[in-house]
């Protein structure tokens, strides 16, 4: 019956993570009807522009994902947009919703300035999408209009721009939601997994796991922008802060949990220091975060979390114990693992031209990690239960042989009684033969002691038969050797 439920539980787990994969090409559809044509950026490193000094600056093109790393300063983007061909509203969507201060600026009709070069008046504008994803319901002119969209976070800013019609957007909404829960059950599913390992078999690393998977989940909450959904009343720069201090977090758990594999593998002890040395970067980080500096402790974290692909490469190749799942299955899996790690820290620096990772990046990662240290677990997992069964059957096969030497040693002590009891009777008949007096002083000594030593062998033979079936009891007692002597 457990094996069943297992084969469920893992048909289950495998479905879900299909149905994830299968879901994510359906966003790239839904975006179909792109109304933005050209978006231009500029830089403003005081982060003191306003939007009218903004809208006269010079602007240099710009994609629509973008990969900006950690910066202090603020980004302006000019947005080309042109309205529904419907007729309709336009929705604006700034994915991801982590980004720390988003503003939108729409024209009102008014000018500033004089007549001679009117420069339209902006307002700013909330927004107003009824969705975890951040959206601006717009209605752009016939001809199209220009929009101002100002950046600002202190983490990493990566970000994607799209404008859709009311329809595709609610298409995209729809399934970036589908896609979330898909995710968070995918996430809970390991979880209450490697919870259940830990509950049972006590391992260290079935429980950072956990901890980690935990840590996780309340990171991708406020990723996701749950939580401002479900606390709205909450002061968003809290929530910003508390999310920040999650990644850290996370790092830490997630080096620990880690560590606690590897090091079943035995490599150089250098090798695990360099975990250590993680570690205290870590820490550090979480400490100038809360007492300095929230950007300066973030790109800490990210530059600890860089270095841990050359960490698990040193640690597999300097390992020489063969642990559960085995070196080679080790070294492949964390080699794929660091590859995926590294195209994600990639983009909190701003580099790689894979704009999925600037969108998704901490999702491919959170999955990656998962499936692969799910296969790691579920690999020792099953090899300890193997093993387990293993040393079971050998318990049973030695209780067997126990059992077996008992019936051997019960019938041998049967026998030796029998032997023992007609000896002495023999013994008995000899002993009153000698004492009759017909034979000689020094031939009935001869036959006496015969007859005691022949007595005392038939007694060790008891004793030893007793002490095999642990019918005898031991004692211990204590004398003098130099008095014996």
């Amino acid at each position: 019956m457990q094996g069943i439920n297992k084969a469920r539980l893992r048909a289950r787990f495998y479905t879900l993570l299909i149905a994830l994969l299968l879901a994510l090409p359906q966003l790239a559809r839904a975006q179909s009807a792109e109304r933005i044509v050209s978006i231009a950026m500029m830089r403003d490193d005081g982060a003191a522009l306003g939007i009218k000094d903004a809208a006269q600056a010079l602007y240099t093109p710009s994609a629509q994902t973008l990969k900006l790393g950690y910066s202090s300063a603020a980004h302006w983007l000019r947005l080309r947009i042109l309205p529904d061909p419907a007729g309709g509203e336009i929705v604006l969507l700034v994915r991801p919703t982590i980004l720390d201060d988003v503003q939108l600026y729409v024209a009102d009709g008014a000018v500033f300035g004089a007549a001679i070069a009117p420069v339209p008046r902006y307002r700013l504008q909330s927004a107003d999408w009824p969705s975890s994803l951040r959206g601006y319901r717009i209605t752009p002119p016939q001809e199209g209009g220009d929009y101002f969209l100002r950046i600002a976070s202190t983490g990493a800013i990566a970000a994607s721009l799209t404008a859709l019609p009311i329809a595709a957007a609610q298409k995209l909404s729809l399934i970036n939601e589908i896609i979330y829960i898909f995710y968070f059950t995918f996430l809970l599913m390991l979880f209450f997994w490697s919870l259940r390992r830990f509950l049972r078999a006590r391992e260290a690393m079935f429980g950072w796991f956990s901890a980690m998977q935990i840590a996780w989940l309340f990171h991708n909450f406020f990723a996701f922008g749950y939580f401002t959904i479900l606390m709205p009343s909450v002061d968003r720069q809290s929530v910003i802060t508390v999310f920040r201090c999650a990644i850290i977090v996370s790092a830490l758990l997630s080096i620990k949990f880690h560590r606690s594999v590897l090091q079943r593998f035995a490599p150089a002890p250098w090798a695990l220091r360099l975990f250590d040395l993680e570690l205290l970067l870590v820490c550090s980080a979480l400490a100038i975060f809360w007492s300095v500096d929230h950007n300066l402790g973030l790109q800490l974290n990210a530059w600890s979390v860089a270095c841990a692909p050359l960490v698990f490469l040193f640690c597999g190749i300097t390992a020489k114990t063969e642990a559960s799942p085995g070196l080679t299955a080790m070294r492949w899996i964390y080699g794929v693992f660091s590859v995926v790690l590294l195209l994600w820290v990639i983009t909190f620096f701003g580099y790689g031209r894979m704009t999925v990772f600037a969108l998704y990046g901490f999702m491919i990662q959170g999955l990656a990690s998962g499936i692969l240290m799910f296969t790691i677990l579920e690999l020792h997992d099953r090899k300890s239960i193997t093993a387990a069964k293993a040393a079971r059957n050998k318990i049973i096969a030695m209780e067997n042989q126990r059992f077996v030497e008992q019936a051997k040693t019960q019938t041998m002590a049967q026998f030796i009684d029998m032997l023992g009891h007609e000896a002495r009777n023999a013994l008995a008949v000899i002993n009153m033969s000698i004492s009759a007096g017909t034979i000689s002083a020094g031939q009935r000594n001869r036959v006496s002691d015969a007859i005691s030593g022949l007595s005392d062998v038939i007694d060790r033979c008891y004793m030893a038969i007793r002490l095999d079936s642990q019918g005898q009891s031991v004692s211990q007692s204590g004398f003098d050797l130099a008095q014996d002597l």
